[in-house]
């Protein structure tokens, strides 16, 4: 939010009542509009009729000044132009801005707006995304274009035919194509996709209509139409990213943008899906666990993950669209009392306890002391994200607790296990979290390389190739001759079938074709055989669409190749080190790297991230009646 202006004489609010302040774009004879602020009550009999506005503060340093009531103001320049082109084009509306209509140097009268701005921004009969003050260049009208387009053959269930006619892919690829393209990302580069608070503006608006520019006459296009958009390359990244179609020169490049064009933004399409979805059954919101996961996972496609002027809105943000009984368990609150890692240390209690190790997978590394490890990852800091996250069917099963890819625990439910679980603070005031688990009496042997190239880079493939190389070697004369065989799947997290595995049951299809990707890939330059029609030519591209079909599925970028003391190969966080342990906790959907602190004479740990430790993913931990114990992590 932006900062308030301690010149403006602000008549206090009755919080009792739910009352709001609306800004009155008042037309005057000569075209223009003055401004003024009235009060209104959202509860009362006859509700407000307005609008709301939703927008990127800018620079807080970078401002203009309006006036309201006569009464002088500043605000961010980017709001300053929002409200040029709204006065022109809304004259005579009310319209509700965050910046103008909270007092936000009145700590008590911020708590209980933050409180009400779910109501303030589904009650709105539309809520305006502006922009920015640069035009789209045309691509909001390419952008409603392919929306429409996509939303008309969705809703006559022809989206396949669709998709095989309207190459959106190789369509970009075109060079004739690339400025369209380029316009079309660039407005999905834009900040306003960044900030955490435009996910509960756009989800609870019964009518959002996006933006930017000065021209009136410019367009203005609705959700619906943006997010069918989004829905097109989101499709156009699946039915695109077939070996053959990759293998074309330059393709690779294009699909990468797309697909972080339309994941980077997925997090608003599936919380507007999911919110519906779960209001429709009468549900009153998402559960808080659900809503803090996805934002903690946005970093893997939104560089440097959603933003917040104030680090506590990565929470406060969100209550809008959290279910009731979550959300009054929440202390919104803006005095110094509450600071960031009281607020994230008191929410990752409550779903700790209802959740388990699943909020582990929502944990990322902070250099900050006052963090605990085991807390929500929602700090600017939280950006690399681990091998188990990159799976994406294990993301949303282990968010609905259903039918996970994983099961290092051998299928135990947190829910038995709850009970034992407990917080403690160390004498200078460390949170610690006790819960059942095993740490494996094996640690970390050996580690290898970090994985850092880039899925655009012409060598990726050979990137691929040492990684898998490297992790061989530090197998071989360690581990047994099953780990050696199955160190391909370690790299792209491939859950396996214990009791197949032990029955020596062929592999499946899939399994089949990345174990010959990978042959073929570790081989490197396989001899052109002597086949009627076959040359060089045929023959590169063949190979390379062979190990397309293995790289492709690759989740270790960013992160780290390791071996345990008894040879298990795997892949975790990037500052994995030999002598760290393994943890499996109660009704875990993954085991987790851990480090040994030893405080005095007890021995605490400290979570470093999830790992993939291929011989630990189906409750091999808990062989031979091996029983949990208490691990404290602080």
């Amino acid at each position: 939010m932006a900062e308030s202006n301690p010149e403006y004489p602000y008549r206090p609010l009755n919080i009792e009542t739910q009352e709001i302040r609306l800004l009155s774009l008042n037309p005057l004879p000569d075209g223009s509009c003055s401004l003024s602020l009235i009060h209104r009550t959202l509860d009362s009999d006859n509700p407000p009729v307005y609008l709301a506005l939703s927008y990127v503060w800018g620079d807080a340093t970078d401002t203009a000044e309006i006036l309201v009531d006569g009464v002088q103001l500043k605000v961010t320049k980017n709001l300053a132009s929002a409200l040029k082109r709204l006065k022109r084009q809304f004259p005579g509306e009310h319209i509700w801005i965050d910046a103008v209509c909270i007092n936000q140097l009145d700590t008590a009268e911020r708590n209980a707006q933050v409180g009400v701005m779910g109501r303030i921004y589904s009650h709105a009969k539309r809520v305006l995304v502006w922009m920015g003050d640069e035009p789209d260049h045309g691509a909001l009208a390419k952008i409603q274009q392919l929306g429409r387009s996509y939303r008309g053959v969705i809703s006559a269930a022809e989206w396949g035919d669709f998709m095989e006619e309207n190459r959106f892919l190789e369509a970009m690829s075109d060079p004739a194509n690339r400025p369209e393209f380029d316009r079309l990302c660039a407005f999905f580069e834009r900040p306003w996709w960044k900030r955490v608070w435009v996910i509960q503006e756009l989800v609870l608006a019964r009518d959002a209509r996006f933006f930017c520019g000065h021209e009136e006459d410019s367009l203005v296009v609705p959700w619906e139409d943006v997010k069918g958009c989004l829905e097109l390359l989101e499709m156009s990244k699946i039915t695109s990213s077939s070996p053959d179609a990759l293998s074309v020169p330059g393709r690779m490049a294009i699909y990468v943008r797309v697909m972080h064009t339309a994941l980077g933004r997925s997090h608003l399409t599936w919380t507007a899906g999911q919110y519906r979805e779960r209001t429709g059954r009468g549900e009153s919101g998402l559960p808080l666990f659900e809503a803090l996961f996805l934002i903690s996972y946005t970093p893997v496609f939104v560089s440097g993950g959603l933003q917040a002027k104030d680090p506590r809105d990565m929470v406060y943000g969100l209550l809008g669209i959290v279910r009731d009984e979550d959300r009054r368990r929440i202390p919104l609150d803006y005095s110094t009392s509450m600071d960031f890692p009281k607020l994230l240390i008191h929410v990752s209690k409550i779903l700790l306890m209802d959740c388990g190790p699943r909020l582990f997978l929502a944990c990322k590394p902070t250099s900050s002391s006052d963090i605990p490890s085991w807390v929500l990852g929602l700090t600017a800091e939280s950006g690399t994200v681990g091998i188990i996250e990159r799976a994406a069917l294990t993301i949303m099963d282990g968010v609905h607790d259903t039918n996970p890819v994983y099961r290092p625990s051998a299928g135990i439910r947190w829910q038995d296990w709850s009970s034992r679980c407990r917080f403690s603070s160390l004498s200078h005031g460390r949170a610690v979290a006790t819960l059942p688990g095993v740490v494996t009496p094996s640690c970390v042997s050996r580690v290898g390389s970090v994985f850092t190239c880039l899925k655009t880079a012409v060598q990726f493939p050979d990137a691929c190739r040492d990684f898998l190389l490297e992790l061989s070697e530090m197998v071989k004369g360690v581990g047994t001759e099953e780990y050696l065989e199955n160190v391909w799947r370690v790299p792209i997290a491939l859950p396996y079938d214990r009791s197949r595995r032990r029955s020596g049951d062929p592999l499946d299809e899939d399994e089949a074709s990345l174990v010959h990707g990978f042959d073929l890939l570790i081989e490197g330059k396989a001899a052109c055989p002597e086949l009627p029609g076959m040359t060089a030519a045929k023959w590169q591209a063949f190979l390379l669409r062979c190990r397309l079909n293995y790289t492709r599925r690759w989740k270790s970028q960013q992160l780290c190749s390791f071996i345990d003391e008894m040879g298990r190969p795997g892949v975790g966080p990037r500052n994995v080190a030999v002598g760290d342990r393994i943890a499996i906790f109660a009704g875990g959907y993954a085991p987790f790297i851990v480090r040994e602190e030893i405080v005095g004479d007890e021995t605490f740990y400290r979570l470093v991230g999830s790992t993939y430790v291929y011989g630990l993913m189906e409750g091999e931990a808990l062989d031979g009646g091996v029983s949990f114990e208490d691990i404290s992590l602080v």
